[in-house]
């Protein structure tokens, strides 16, 4: 039944004009990441799945290969062990 549910939102947002949505989801999390003590700051900082987004990148591991191989300096790379191990890159194109 949920995934009727969900169904029916995403029809609803279509309508509404799910672009504006979209837009609206990454300004709210362009601001930061938040937990109790910890501030992540995402205008700087961007995840693995949003880089490989923005640089039309196949997938993923693509980008963590660069990570482990050092083609990614480990200046430009920061791990959050609070959130999950997170992993978040400058959003700078390698060569």
């Amino acid at each position: 039944m949920s995934g009727f549910v969900t169904a029916i939102r995403i029809n609803s947002l279509e309508s509404q004009g799910l672009s504006t949505f979209i837009v609206m989801n990454r300004q709210a999390l362009a601001m930061s990441v938040k937990q109790p003590g910890r501030e992540v700051d995402t205008t700087e900082w961007i995840t693995i799945a949003e880089y490989t987004r923005r640089h039309n990148l196949k997938r993923t591991n693509v980008v963590t290969n660069w990570i482990d191989r050092g083609r990614i300096p480990a200046e430009d790379v920061r791990t959050y062990s609070e959130f999950n191990s997170l992993r978040m890159i400058k959003p700078v194109l390698m060569q």
